[in-house]
């Protein structure tokens, strides 16, 4: 089972939508989001905030002690991950690990799951961006 608390990382990526419910709450319904809502109650409604504040981006906070980072893959969970998307999503990230000094960030592979992209072609896309403090989980 995945420990989303393990302190070797710096922080942990969770692959998220753009999409926030009527009460403030991100979509966080099924896979490693869903995971994450389960494991930190109140996670939901903390990210929604942001992405109706800000739109559909990159953000890291802090719950329980654990760095976490949502990492957009789709605009609307219906949909397919957006390739696009996820190459911004890696600018973004990289914004944060510069800006927070982060050592090791652990991101699941993204939109290789229940967005219905494949590793070959999303891992050559994402190489371009991100660095070695990025470990990309299988």
């Amino acid at each position: 089972m995945l420990n989303l608390k393990d302190p070797t990382f710096d922080a942990t990526c969770f692959t998220s939508n753009g999409m926030v419910t009527g009460d403030g709450r991100l979509v966080m319904g099924a896979g490693i989001a869903k995971l994450f809502r389960d494991t930190f109650p109140g996670i939901d409604r903390l990210f929604g905030g942001l992405v109706k504040e800000h739109g559909n981006r990159c953000f890291m906070v802090t719950i329980e002690g654990v760095n976490i980072v949502n990492f957009p893959t789709k605009h609307d969970w219906r949909d397919d991950s957006d390739l696009a998307l996820i190459e911004t999503s890696c600018r973004q990230l990289m914004e944060l690990v510069h800006a927070h000094d982060l050592k090791k960030v652990r991101l699941p592979r993204p939109g290789c799951s229940l967005g219905r992209l494949t590793w070959e072609v999303v891992g050559p896309t994402i190489a371009r961006v991100l660095d070695g403090r990025v470990v990309v989980a299988v």
